[in-house]
């Protein structure tokens, strides 16, 4: 498929092209890898699961995107190639591939190998200087960022522990991959931004051994019960100091980012996507990082468990 996208002028002068946002090629990109699903593929009978790559091709455009971003750049650069649709080069996909490992294979072209404590080291280093103004008043980053992936790992309730892969590869993403599109980063970002909302009723669930509730009956929790149900943010609003005051200003803009992606609103700059990310992860290390004493007592020390855990290692147990 890159192959016959490379040979369409068109398309490639205008993704070569600086001058040109990231936006308008990733939309002209969608309308070629279209034509290709459309047109091409409707004549070939050999490719193995046609429907399934097709599939995958619908599901995943902004990963197939950097990766052909990426490639041009590498082939450019004398690098080697690779194509997903290698069914005429003698490399079939295999006939029991699953549509998860196909779109797996998608993924890891991108998304970096998860390694949990290079993405913790990462996290500390470029989020601590957000903290340093309150420090004294939240933990130290070492121990928030623990804390944030203790949180995560913890066992709780179904429906809300089926966040934690998705958290963890988005922040991995995020924190870690050098090589990925405006489009791409607010895919993860979008991420982030859904599971707020759970990650906070699992931080209350850890700290008052049950669910927050919305005060209306028969109604689930949302966002706002959530937030107001865990006492740093609810006093957010409210607060006098002007450093506390950035992260209440952090949480409107995150609530806001939330309702724009929600209803698809927002047009944004790859400047405003960044932005928008350190925002978003300033809320999920403060949120954790202002309530370590509370998950502390009821017997959630995230850290001790860490050290216990680096002993054993030292000592070979």
């Amino acid at each position: 498929m890159f192959e016959k996208l490379r040979q369409n002028e068109k398309l490639n002068v205008i993704l070569n092209d600086d001058k040109t946002p990231e936006e308008e090629k990733f939309k002209e990109y969608k309308k070629y890898q279209n034509i290709y699903k459309l047109v091409d593929l409707k004549k070939r009978d050999d490719l193995t699961k046609v429907e399934t790559f097709k599939k995958m091709l619908e599901d995943n455009v902004e990963q197939f995107f950097s990766i052909f971003m990426k490639q041009l750049k590498d082939v450019e650069n004398g690098e080697a190639d690779f194509d997903y649709d290698t069914t005429e080069s003698g490399n079939p996909i295999p006939e029991n591939l699953s549509m998860e490992q196909l779109i797996e294979m998608v993924r890891n072209k991108i998304r970096p190998q998860y390694d949990e404590e290079v993405l913790k080291e990462q996290m500390c280093k470029v989020y601590a200087p957000h903290f340093e103004k309150i420090a004294g008043k939240i933990r130290p980053i070492k121990e928030v960022v623990n804390n944030l992936f203790g949180v995560l790992s913890t066992t709780s309730l179904s429906h809300l522990d089926g966040i934690d892969s998705i958290v963890k590869d988005a922040l991995n993403v995020l924190c870690i991959a050098k090589d990925i599109t405006a489009n791409e980063k607010r895919m993860y970002l979008n991420q982030l931004l859904m599971k707020y909302e759970v990650f906070l009723k699992k931080l209350y669930y850890l700290i008052n051994n049950k669910e927050i509730e919305n005060k209306e009956p028969g109604k689930g929790a949302t966002l706002s019960n959530a937030i107001f149900g865990i006492k740093s943010l609810k006093s957010l609003k409210h607060s006098m100091d002007p450093e506390i005051k950035v992260f209440s200003d952090k949480l409107n803009i995150l609530r806001q980012l939330r309702n724009d992606e929600a209803h698809e609103s927002a047009n944004a700059s790859e400047q405003e996507i960044n932005a928008a990310i350190e925002i978003v992860i300033d809320m999920y290390l403060y949120s954790v990082g202002t309530n370590i004493t509370e998950l502390e007592s009821n017997g959630y020390d995230f850290q001790e468990e860490i050290q216990t855990s680096t002993t054993e290692q030292g000592d070979g147990s």
